[in-house]
């Protein structure tokens, strides 16, 4: 595109011009010219504006979906729930699919498990490639885990040793499309 837009620079891009009457080959008119201009600037208008709503649209995802609802710290002993009371699923705000993203730091190695039914049955949060199931110390991890409405969340470690909890954040996220 010509970098001057002003009609006669339109047109002539296309072809010569005699005022506003046609030319031969692919010329074409001021007005026309003019018009190209003008579904230019709108066409810029609506890419501006669309820009604008998907940009409103993920800071509002951002906002909605990552809450904080509990945090811990300091030291455990093996198979010590970091959480004094399991999360219950169906009490999270969000009524829309759930998931809950996890940040963790340990100050020790360690092998940290979930729970969804309460502490009955425990899940490994191995780290991809990790042979031990050991979460590195001082290394920090962020889990996202789909949770159901029956579920009662809780979090433990299983390694022989009490271990310093740097940092556990646990935000509820909502799944979107």
């Amino acid at each position: 595109m010509a970098k001057n837009k002003t009609p006669d620079a339109i047109a002539k891009r296309f072809g010569t011009i005699e005022d506003n009457t046609s030319t031969s080959g692919f010329g074409i008119t001021k007005d026309t010219a003019l018009l190209i201009k003008e579904e230019l600037a709108k066409a810029k208008t609506i890419e501006e504006e669309n820009i604008q709503v998907e940009m409103a649209r993920h800071l509002r995802r951002l906002t909605e979906i990552g809450t904080l609802i509990r945090k811990a710290s300091g030291s455990f002993a093996q198979a010590v729930n970091f959480l004094p009371t399991s999360i219950r699923a169906d009490n999270i705000k969000t009524k829309a699919a759930k998931m809950l993203r996890i940040v963790i730091s340990l100050g020790t190695a360690a092998n940290v498990q979930v729970s969804f039914d309460n502490g009955t049955t425990w899940h490994n949060l191995n780290p991809e490639g990790a042979s031990s199931g050991n979460l590195a110390a001082d290394g920090l991890y962020i889990f996202d885990i789909p949770i159901d409405e029956s579920d009662l969340v809780n979090f433990r470690h299983n390694t022989a040793a009490t271990i310093v909890l740097n940092r556990f954040m646990l935000y509820e996220m909502v799944m979107t499309s």
